[in-house]
């Protein structure tokens, strides 16, 4: 037996009246998928209690497609964000009496589906007020990234419009950088007492650098003067007597004039 899943969605919790005004529809809603999160909604399956994210898997795996998203439909992976445009097809539906992808009798409804082939005038309907369609839209949205994040947020607009409180759920804090505990480094124990109990042993100080000895300061003799003072005033060297002066030229020697000879 095929699941109804309109008809498992909506007996989850009973509706204040059986007007079908976008407020009264929409309040139903939101009571049924809290009945669904408090746990209420038993498994036809198994009798346990059963989530909105289960009925969702059950639709892929017995092919009951009609209230699935495109992905789903494709058997493509899914998440939160299938069960929202699940949603939102219902609430179309039970608002309008008709499905956004054809009718029952229409063989490619599924097909369409698929493709994301939504039906003509499903923006028009007088019976859905244009806030209360802009969500149910962003709902049905083609592809997972432009619908609702999760399912909390369909629920937040969904409560703004009918006039409900919702609880938001509690999220786990994470703590803080700071607030980590400070690591303690365990003792270095001895191995070679050979007693039964091991004494934690003080571990060996670490060694110091050795210290750097001062270099000796080297004492520079002083400069040396070229003229020592014991011996006077120089003397420039061409006047000292004695002294060797440049070399002296030898003097030409003229040659003996020769001998005339006798007169004959």
């Amino acid at each position: 037996m095929r699941l109804d899943i309109a008809g498992i969605f909506w007996s989850a919790a009973a509706a204040e009246s059986e007007d079908r005004t976008p407020q009264v529809v929409v309040r139903h809603a939101l009571a049924c998928i809290g009945a669904f999160e408090a746990g209420s909604v038993n498994s036809r399956k198994t009798s346990k209690p059963t989530t909105l994210m289960e009925l969702v898997a059950d639709m892929g795996i017995e092919e009951n497609l009609i209230y699935a998203s495109p992905e789903l439909a494709r058997g493509e992976p899914f998440d939160e964000r299938s069960l929202v445009f699940t949603l939102g097809v219902l609430i179309f539906e039970r608002l309008t009496d008709r499905h956004p992808f054809g009718t029952p009798d229409n063989p490619e409804r599924v097909a369409r589906i698929r493709r994301y082939e939504m039906g003509s005038g499903v923006n028009f309907f007088p019976s859905v007020p244009k806030e209360l369609r802009s969500i149910l839209m962003r709902a049905m949205g083609p592809f997972p990234e432009e619908r609702y994040r999760g399912l909390g947020e369909l629920k937040a607009d969904l409560a703004r419009f009918g006039g409900v409180q919702v609880s938001k759920p509690q999220t786990e804090k994470r703590p803080k950088f700071f607030d980590a505990p400070t690591v303690v480094a365990p003792p270095i124990l001895d191995f070679t007492t050979g007693e039964d109990e091991l004494t934690p042993v003080d571990p060996a100080p670490t060694p110091s650098a050795p210290a750097l000895q001062a270099v000796p300061t080297l004492e520079v003799p002083p400069r040396r003067e070229h003229v020592e003072q014991s011996r006077g005033p120089v003397t420039p060297r061409d006047t000292i007597p004695g002294a060797a002066g440049p070399a002296a030229q030898p003097a030409p020697t003229s040659k003996p004039a020769p001998a005339s000879r006798p007169a004959a």
